[in-house]
């Protein structure tokens, strides 16, 4: 990551609505001059599975793998669209507290996330990830919906 320049932590989730997100990240970080930090948190907790089962690890590693080439096609996205300073990273954890205190870095200026995602209901208005983050975050928040 880069040291020298602040960036914009950008939260997706891999739902239809992540496209959405990173397009108006790219917009934000073009206007702004930030870079960008696109961001996906792997929930290990989400698999309904033993912590000894063998095969956990093998769909968590399967989920990282799909994390990072969906991750470094985002970046190829802002890069050739003119975001030089964009970085990826897939973390492990609850999504909320994840993204909260990734958000808490001296380098994230503004953090992007989606309304909703991946388990959201048609009429939800915003999801309770985004929530959490809107209310527990020290940065700006801007929640983009689709």
């Amino acid at each position: 990551m880069s040291e020298t320049r602040k960036q914009v932590l950008v939260a997706v989730d891999m739902s239809r609505h992540a496209n959405v997100v990173v397009d108006f990240a790219i917009y934000v970080a073009r206007k702004t001059g930030l870079g960008m930090l696109i961001t996906y948190v792997i929930n290990e907790s989400a698999y309904h599975m033993d912590a000894d089962d063998p095969n956990l690890s093998r769909v968590i590693n399967s989920e990282s793998d799909f994390a990072h080439r969906q991750l470094e096609e985002f970046a190829q996205r802002a890069q050739k669209r003119g975001v030089d300073d964009c970085d990826i990273q897939v973390l492990y954890g609850n999504p909320k507290e994840v993204l909260v205190h990734a958000a808490s870095a001296a380098i994230i200026d503004h953090v992007i996330i989606g309304a909703h995602g991946k388990h959201s209901v048609s009429d939800t208005v915003i999801g309770s990830t985004t929530d959490f983050v809107v209310y527990r975050s020290s940065k700006t928040v801007t929640v983009v919906k689709s």
